[in-house]
């Protein structure tokens, strides 16, 4: 009997050994691990059953959530940063299996005694499958009516049109694959092109890949994943590879009925024309089985390859996926592998090509690299962007012999990019509305991107327009990304409306478990409006967090506070707590002007002059190129902050003046005018008393239109 304990034992050790080798493998699974153990699929199973008591599955997910726990505990990881290191590229299914096993958010892993036990399981699912039926039936009651409605709606209606009222919702399934490296990557692009294509098509919608992440490793019937999900469809995707043909089998589920419109495999050669058209085939089927009604822009879209050449096809696909990479890297803050993955997608676009000259898609995902993902990068950044405008540009020119759809937007959208990064903020719009008129609009997607667009041109009204539109159009499951909740909190911060913004931080918060940002941005909308110490009691608990990780921004925003409350020696200590950690370098002319003045109050002119001059001189570069800060008038406005502290008015007053140019005031700017510590030489002249009139007139404009906006929205 102890024999067989201690080889029990030993195949359990082996197990866990193996699974925490490949931990930051989100794709490995239980395939994986059989072929690791070396043991057959039935011997394995058998096994496992025998000495885990449990399903392969499920033991994998149990390693990785106690790995988990023990990060948590005993690191500075974020609860972000430690869902990736376990194998979760979703931080929502991490937080839902953790409490599911722990009783417990991982957010409250400090707050808990070490000697804690794992809550029971069994009560936990018992609780999930009682809350399961009671929406299930509610969900079954609710859509009853809404069919009973709409039944009787299309019964009197006078439309005949044909086009379907409500779309098609989908969910497509992890694609589980096997094959090389080159070929699984390949296999996860060509997935990532049907989604994408499926999620143009008006009269689908499709869930997000995150909300479908929970059934990678899911043994659940597809009917029983459509009931959770609340969709119509749910596809399953595999693959293999034999030689240098791939296989491709999707299985489409029909929830309703509860039986299969689609069991096709689907192969094709990589050196064929056949693999050509696999894309196209695929999307045609799924189509044709869900009944799902096109417009005639997206019939066309069908009938046309993207291009003729299978190698560039080949590097393309390839391409989508590295770049897909980049995003989840990006998503958990891990800015240098998400720029390798950057890096490597941007290879295989520019061999795709290479190898055909016309490939529209390829400049479009190019250029979006250039732009988008690298063109932040200070060494680099002309070099970047000029590259990406060619890319864009090339793709627009290509389109002379090309119905003008989805990707002629996508072109006109990338050149817009381009021309606010370079401050030229009227051409930039020009060219996202022009823009808008060609191909499917009205997704979730386009409104995320009109969203982002909307709030760096700086027009708050219909940037949070389109935030509420992409918020009603998403599926219910989908989460808001963490980059728009801030977004959008900014520019409910410069509108006037730090209630409604904190309401939505709150929600991020819930969503991504990141209190270090949740801090920032508290820290930040304090100053916005005019809570100065407030704002230090949020940097404050932010710096409690993770105190060896890197809270430049919590630190820059707390040293202004103090500026700005004229504590002027606090102010110099939170800068020495700065340049503990070597960031005098951080190329912001925001925080070189903020280290010159904190010198300047606190008698170190010398040094403070030093400072002040390297900003002048950055600032007068950024406007003299036409840089996108001095066209918004943030580089005017801060050289008149500087030249006021350096007591030339003159040059002061010229500058804020300027900045009545500026169409739309955020909130901030008032408040600096109110409080900045360098106007207080000038605080009573008539000029700048007359310039402040005007600026907050401007401010207060918005602010109304916005509120009326908010008003309908149920939001004030």
């Amino acid at each position: 009997m102890t024999g067989a304990t201690n080889n029990g034992q030993d195949f359990m050790r082996r197990l866990t050994e193996i699974i925490e080798a490949n931990l930051q493998n989100e794709q490995f699974g239980v395939k994986e691990l059989i072929r690791e153990m070396g043991m057959s699929r039935s011997g394995f199973h058998r096994r496992i059953t025998e000495v885990a008591k449990m399903p392969a599955n499920q033991f994998i997910c149990q390693v990785r959530l106690k790995k988990a726990l023990k990060m948590l505990r005993e690191t500075s990881l974020t609860v972000s940063e430690t869902a990736y290191e376990c194998g979760f590229h979703s931080v929502p299914y991490f937080s839902k299996c953790f409490r599911n096993y722990y009783g417990y958010s991982p957010g409250k892993t400090g707050d808990r005694n070490e000697t804690e036990l794992p809550a029971e399981t069994g009560s936990l699912q018992k609780n999930s499958k009682w809350k399961k039926w009671l929406i299930s039936a509610a969900s079954l009651i609710i859509f009853g009516l809404i069919i009973f409605i709409i039944s009787e709606s299309a019964w009197f209606s006078s439309d005949n049109s044909g086009k379907k009222e409500i779309p098609n919702t989908i969910a497509i399934l992890p694609l589980k694959f096997e094959g090389s490296d080159s070929m699984r990557i390949m296999a996860g692009g060509l997935t990532e092109a049907v989604l994408n294509h499926l999620m143009e098509i008006e009269n689908l919608v499709i869930r997000s890949k995150t909300s479908v992440e929970q059934y990678r490793e899911t043994t659940k019937p597809l009917k029983e994943i459509a009931k959770e999900m609340k969709v119509d469809y749910v596809i399953e995707t595999s693959g293999w590879q034999y030689g240098e043909n791939l296989q491709f089998q999707i299985n489409l589920a029909d929830a309703e009925n509860d039986n299969y419109l689609l069991r096709e495999p689907y192969t094709a050669n990589l050196k064929e024309d056949n693999f050509l058209d696999l894309q196209n085939l695929i999307v045609f089927d799924i189509i044709e089985k869900t009944k799902t009604q096109l417009s005639p822009h997206e019939k066309e879209k069908l009938k046309v390859r993207i291009t003729d050449n299978p190698a560039a096809l080949n590097a393309y696909l390839q391409g989508l996926r590295y770049l897909d990479l980049s995003g989840q890297k990006g998503y958990f803050s891990l800015w240098q592998q998400a720029r390798e993955e950057n890096l490597k997608a941007k290879m295989n676009f520019e061999k795709a090509i290479q190898l055909d000259t016309g490939f529209i898609e390829a400049y479009l995902k190019l250029g979006q690299i250039y732009i988008n993902n690298l063109g932040y990068d200070i060494l680099h950044r002309k070099e970047y962007l000029d590259s990406g405008l060619v890319m864009a540009e090339k793709a627009i020119s290509l389109h002379n012999n090309r119905i003008k759809g989805d990707e002629y937007r996508h072109a006109l959208s990338l050149k817009s990019s381009y021309m606010r990064r370079q401050g030229k903020i009227e051409e930039s719009r020009s060219l996202f509305e022009e823009g808008l008129k060609y191909g499917t609009v009205n997704t979730p997607e386009n409104y995320k991107g009109m969203f982002s667009t909307y709030s760096h041109l700086e027009d708050y009204y219909e940037a949070i327009h389109a935030f509420y539109k992409y918020v009603e159009l998403k599926p219910e499951e989908e989460i808001i990304a963490p980059w728009m909740y801030n977004q959008f909190c900014l520019v409910l911060f410069y509108t006037g409306f730090p209630d409604v913004a904190e309401k939505y931080l709150l929600e991020c918060l819930n969503t991504n478990l990141d209190s270090v940002n949740f801090y920032n941005y508290m820290c930040l909308g304090n100053i916005y409006s005019g809570n100065f110490e407030s704002s230090i009691g949020y940097a404050n608990k932010g710096l409690k967090i993770n105190p060896n990780s890197n809270h430049l921004l919590l630190l820059c925003n707390k040293t202004f506070s103090y500026l700005l409350l004229r504590e002027f020696e606090s102010a110099f200590e939170t800068l020495n707590e700065i340049n503990k950690h070597n960031w005098l370098n951080f190329p912001e002319n925001y925080f070189t002007s903020l280290t010159a003045l904190v010198y300047l109050r606190n008698g170190k002119p010398t040094l403070a002059n030093q400072y002040f001059q390297e900003a002048i001189t950055n600032l007068n570069y950024e406007i003299s190129t036409g840089h996108r800060d001095a066209s918004l008038f943030y580089s005017h406005f801060e050289l008149a902050m500087i030249y006021a502290a350096l007591d030339d008015k003159e040059r002061a007053l010229h500058y804020l003046k300027e900045v009545t140019n500026k169409p739309t005031i955020p909130r901030w700017i008032i408040i600096c005018l109110e409080n900045h510590t360098a106007l207080d030489n000038i605080r009573h002249d008539h000029e700048l008393i007359k310039l402040e009139r005007e600026l907050t007139d401007k401010y207060q404009k918005e602010h109304q239109r916005v509120a009326t906006l908010l008003r309908q929205k149920g939001e004030i």
